[in-house]
């Protein structure tokens, strides 16, 4: 049995041929962008998924502080019913712990992967953490002051954490996070207030408002990345001129098929005489009869959930899963294709025919072990039956037969070859390397990430930044009477605050602020951050026994995690927030005299901070993949993946580029020679060996021109440089040459020439063996006209802006009447500026239009002439004829 790789798996493309797993334009109440219905549900089981072993670890850490906390308050100094209620409590709190645990195991055993196992896992987090803080809540509530080692507030805090790191969907997450809020601020409420503990609840609340704002940014960064990596999916398994599956896609569908033992049925249509139409009508009609068979297959199968797909040049498939369909029905889908072929090409097309075959597998139980061949055989026999539906009638659709085999060459559909190439592409182009304490891809694709990261957490510092600079300033000014501090507390604290936490923090927001900084930005917020760490400290350490009242472990606690919340890479945050955290314990343990509660403060306070940092390593790598899949977006929206070539988006893009820059350019559009005798008698597979031999051979013959004379080398050659090489059809290729203004029209069609040769050159063998593979070329020139060009028009719209807002500046100073005038200057100049511009792209657009048009001309000229020749055709644009 072939196994299926592991690859995304995309749902089947409908009529519409949209999978529909971008994001949807509708939002929640919340800001969450949200996918259509059917795709919401499957991203919110995979985000719960996600989430199951954050879970799975929250429990176990919430387990142990619980334990702790038994223990200390068991092995308390003080006896007495307070006690042992405190222990009772705390011991049911234990055993939910214990019992979501188990819980969870049982789920994954029952439902693996499924949907029930997610949301369950879910759900069963929830409940558990909710009781859990009602425990929590009723030991703190119940003898909080009578027995030492009671459980402190940081512990139902601590839980209310634990909930914002699970992965749950924003919107049940908000509520959640409410009841937890609310129960805790009655329990205080009924406790008679603060008191003391204002300074602490305050900054854990500041912590939950926090982790709620990260929850939501990493749910939002979550659905992009699916939706990418969706998107990467369908790009690697979608032909790209019709819009329907590939062989690739076809070819993992039947394995799937065949895996699970389903019935399927398997229609092949091929365009007879398609290479004739093409040569004689062009490139261009024939993409166009292409798509009108692909959109025809789609509207009569789409309904029938069927796998509609282009599996070569001009040869389609239609695979039905899930049971075996009709002659009947095969047959009126053959005569529906001949209509839109008719239908699309007129009396052009008259000679074109349509070639059809069906085969059926028989599933379970109908299928017995050794009664049916491999797969691979079946599709052979397919093809084979495909090959007698030429030699028949036009109108027969002929059924596959046990002797029936393609002959030697003619085999489209290799199973293990798509696998491979499937294999092989999936992968993303910058590796990613991680550690526990390091995250990194390599050296210049870190520098580009760790810009945008930086530009991502500018907003965020700053937010950081500034609430840090009002509470300092808030405790300066009115903490003292409001927590009842002493004058000697006040006069430690004062001087820590005000001549070292409030300028570090403004010095930081300064220099985040300014442009010129930049770079040194992250460096910026982390100093000031260890400043107030350091500030805190001393003031701890100056208090002695008062410190814990006063400078409360949360504070510190705050201050690390901000490291890991505001974008700061984990190479940096990971030792400076380790280093910093450290320092607390040790300085907590030192200064003060160890009790239980202070030993369960200190548990608690480091379980806060390693749910934080694991959240945050898994957040920056989310960042990560995100921005590599964006990457490998780009990437595949630019390249013909088999070849690795510029795709024609790429060409025109940067050809209308050029125009729009008044640049001499010339196009070159190739045509191989005989290119599908080729395939018929080496193969489809040596087909596109031929076809990446060729496409490294322009790869390295536009590399010298890529860069002019005087120019810096070019970022992206897809995009900035001045050559470039297309794959922009089958077995089409084109080339853009760019010269200098010294340089004549004549030397760039040398260029082109030279490059042209160079295909038969590479010694391909052709059909027959009896000479080398060739190809025919047309070339079209474009040369600027000085200052005629819509460039230039565009280029004189800027001038007359500034000409009326200088007027508009000036009238502004005579009154009120010339400020308007003033403004309607500036509106009018901003307007006759974007006219000029769009002005320019249109007719960008229509020259290189024309050169193409021009160039596909001459292509077709010459291969009407016997082909292996170089044609020219003047462009309607250029200004002189070349010779």
């Amino acid at each position: 049995m072939v196994e299926r790789p592991r690859v995304p798996v995309l749902p089947t493309i409908g009529s519409d041929g949209d999978p529909r797993l971008i994001l949807d334009a509708r939002t929640s109440w919340m800001g969450i962008p949200l996918f259509p219905e059917r795709n919401e549900r499957r991203f919110r089981a995979t985000f719960c998924d996600s989430g199951a072993q954050t879970r799975a670890e929250v429990h176990l850490l919430t387990f142990l502080a619980l334990t702790l906390a038994l223990a200390t308050v068991s092995l308390s100094a003080c006896e007495g019913p307070g006690t042992a209620a405190i222990c009772a409590i705390l011991g049911t709190a234990v055993g939910i712990q214990s019992a979501a645990i188990l819980g969870n195991r049982l789920l994954v055993a029952r439902y693996p992967r499924t949907y029930a196992n997610s949301m369950g896992s879910a759900a069963l987090f929830v409940a558990a953490q909710f009781l859990t803080l009602v425990c929590v809540l009723t030991a703190h509530l119940a003898h909080a002051g009578d027995v030492p080692g009671s459980v402190p507030l940081m512990v139902p805090y601590a839980l209310i954490l634990s909930v914002q790191f699970a992965h749950l969907p924003f919107n049940i997450l908000v509520g959640v996070t409410a009841v937890f809020v609310i129960s805790v601020g009655a329990m205080e409420l009924a406790e008679g207030g603060l008191g003391a503990q204002v300074t602490e609840a305050v900054v854990s609340l500041a912590i939950v408002c926090g982790s709620t704002l990260t929850a939501r940014r990493s749910e939002i960064i979550g659905r992009q990345s699916w939706a990418q990596q969706h998107r990467i999916a369908l790009l690697n398994e979608t032909d790209p001129l019709t819009g329907i599956a590939n062989s690739t896609r076809l070819a993992l569908e039947l394995i799937d098929a065949d895996n699970h033992r389903q019935a399927f049925s398997l229609l092949l249509l091929e365009i007879g005489r398609f290479k004739n139409y093409n040569d004689t009508h062009g490139h261009p009609s024939g993409d166009e009869v292409l798509r009108a068979v692909a959109l025809c297959l789609r509207e009569s199968c789409g309904n029938d959930n069927a796998v509609v797909a282009r599996v070569a040049g001009k040869r389609f498939a239609v695979l039905w899963r899930n049971g075996q369909v009709t002659s009947e029905k095969a047959y009126d889908v053959r005569l529906h294709v001949v209509t839109a072929i008719r239908a699309a090409t007129g009396p052009a097309g008259r000679s074109l025919r349509v070639h059809s075959s069906l085969a059926h597998r028989p599933g379970w139980p109908d299928e017995q072990p050794g009664e049916e061949p491999g797969l691979q055989e079946f599709v052979r026999r397919a093809e084979g039956a495909l090959c007698r539906s030429r030699e028949s009638d036009d109108a027969a659709l002929v059924t596959a037969r046990p002797d029936d085999q393609p002959p030697a060459g003619t085999f489209t559909l290799d199973l293990g070859e798509a696998t491979r190439v499937t294999q092989e592409k999936h992968p993303c182009p910058h590796p990613l390397h991680t550690t526990w304490h390091s995250i990194t891809y390599p050296p210049q694709a870190e520098a580009d990430y760790r810009i945008g990261s930086d530009a991502r957490g500018k907003p965020l510092r700053t937010a950081v930044l500034a609430g840090i600079l009002v509470i300092s300033i808030a405790t300066l000014v009115i903490g003292a009477p409001l927590n009842n501090v002493p004058a000697d507390v006040t006069d430690v604290v004062t001087p820590a605050l005000a001549f070292i936490g409030i300028p570090a923090t403004l010095a930081a927001l300064i220099a985040i602020q300014l442009p010129t900084l930049r770079r040194w930005s992250t460096f910026a917020f982390i100093g000031a951050v260890g400043a107030c760490w350091a500030a805190g400290m001393a003031a701890f350490i100056a208090l002695g026994a008062d410190g814990p009242a006063t400078v409360p472990i949360i504070i510190p606690v705050t201050l690390v995690l901000s490291l890991f919340t505001t974008h700061v890479v984990w190479n940096i945050a990971l030792p400076v927030g380790a280093s910093m955290l450290a320092g607390t314990f040790v300085i907590e343990l030192i200064c003060t005299p160890i009790t239980a509660s202070q030993i369960l403060s200190i548990v608690v306070a480091t379980l806060i901070t390693a749910m934080g940092m694991r959240s945050a390593f898994r957040v920056e790598i989310s960042y990560r993949i995100r921005w590599r899949r964006s990457q490998h977006l780009a990437f595949l929206s630019q390249v013909d993946t088999l070849t690795m070539l510029a795709n024609r988006r790429a060409f025109e893009s940067r050809l209308r580029r050029l125009v729009t820059d008044g640049r001499d350019v010339a196009v070159m559009t190739m045509d191989l020679d005989s290119f599908g005798a080729y395939n018929r008698e080496f193969s489809h597979a040596a087909g596109d060996a031929c076809l990446r031999r060729i496409g490294g051979y322009l790869s390295a013959a536009v590399a010298p021109y890529q860069q002019l004379p005087g120019q810096p080398p070019p970022e992206n050659p897809l995009t900035d440089g001045f050559a470039l090489a297309a794959r922009i059809g089958g077995e089409e290729f084109a080339v853009l040459l760019t010269g200098d203004p010294t340089m004549s029209d004549a030397r760039l069609v040398d260029r082109a020439r030279s490059i042209w040769q160079g295909v038969s050159e590479l010694g391909i063998p052709a059909p027959g063996h009896d000479r080398e593979l060739t190809a025919s070329a047309g070339v079209s020139v474009y040369h600027a006209h000085p200052g005629a060009a819509g460039v230039d028009a565009a280029a004189a719209r800027p001038h007359t802006g500034r000409a009326c807002r200088n007027a508009g500046r000036a009238c502004r100073n005579t009154g009120r009447a010339c400020r308007i005038a003033g403004k309607a200057c500036r509106t009018t100049g901003r307007a006759h500026f974007d006219a000029g511009r769009a002005g320019a792209d249109a007719d960008a657009a229509m020259m290189s239009a024309d050169l193409l048009t021009c160039a596909d001309r001459a292509l077709y000229a010459a291969k009407r002439a016997g082909g292996n020749q170089l044609r020219l055709e003047r462009s309607g644009y250029a200004d002189r004829t070349t010779h």
